[in-house]
């Protein structure tokens, strides 16, 4: 069986992303990187998806 290493980055807002009360979607914890459901409205579409990802 192979090994999956993951890296994640997050960065700061820029101003714009603020002054569009963008939410970030990112909770580290530990060692759990959780990463929130996520609802986006285009052309009467809704998307979602949430992953929680351990590492030990």
């Amino acid at each position: 069986m192979a090994s999956v290493k993951v890296a994640v980055r997050v960065r700061p807002f820029n101003q714009r992303e603020k002054d569009m009360n963008a939410k970030l979607i990112v909770q580290m914890e530990g060692k759990k990187t959780r990463l929130l459901t996520v609802k986006v409205s285009h052309a009467n579409q809704t998307a979602s998806n949430s992953r929680i990802f351990s590492f030990f």
